[in-house]
């Protein structure tokens, strides 16, 4: 360490220099600024719980939610959207709409990412649902998905969970068991292509 400049010699391989520099040409700065910055937001990041590898994929999820064309709607107003819906036949048909929105985002997740399960729990928890938990556990090609809130309505978790089945179907996972409450959802599914193979 050069005391007198209160700087450290880092080592950093060659492959990820070069990566660095064609990045910081791209933002015409210098590779030492660059680094600067990037280290500088990695640990604001931190100190806001967010750690590296999380931050990488919190990035990957708002990328994926900008390819979906998704806009951020305050809760109030999509809880009083939700109230419109008076009729059975509308509700069936946004429950509908909830299920394919899931399928498609499931789908790409599952084409896009090499751990879609992790990305998609992230993605649940970015959405703005104020899940107080969601969890994966997986044994032996059979999956249970937990989501819980203490805030969401009755009709929030009925069109959640729809979003979810949704997913998890475009993820190649067949629902096996679904247990769902007022701010609850418990889901119990298997891997299809696990299926297939035995």
């Amino acid at each position: 360490m050069d005391s007198s400049k209160g700087k450290r010699l880092i080592y950093v391989s060659e492959d990820i220099l070069q990566k660095m520099e064609t990045a910081a040409k791209k933002e015409g700065m210098s590779v030492g600024r660059f680094l600067q910055e990037a280290l500088t937001g990695i640990i604001k990041a931190n100190d806001l719980g967010c750690t590296p590898s999380k931050l990488k994929e919190m990035l990957q999820i708002l990328q994926t939610q900008r390819n979906f064309g998704e806009v951020i709607v305050p809760r109030s107003i999509f809880v009083q959207f939700m109230d419109l819906v008076v009729d059975d036949q509308e509700r069936e048909k946004l429950l509908e709409q909830w299920y394919e929105c899931g399928r498609w985002h499931g789908t790409y997740i599952n084409r896009t990412f090499d751990d879609p399960l992790t990305v998609f729990k992230l993605f649940l928890e970015s959405m703005g649902w104020d899940l107080n938990e969601v969890e994966v556990k997986e044994e032996k090609g059979s999956i249970m998905l937990i989501c819980i809130s203490g805030t969401i309505s009755s009709k929030e978790t009925e069109m959640l969970s729809k979003f979810i089945e949704g997913a998890l179907n475009g993820m190649d996972h067949s629902i096996e068991k679904k247990d769902i409450m007022t701010g609850m959802i418990i889901l119990e599914c298997t891997n299809e292509r696990l299926i297939v193979s035995v």
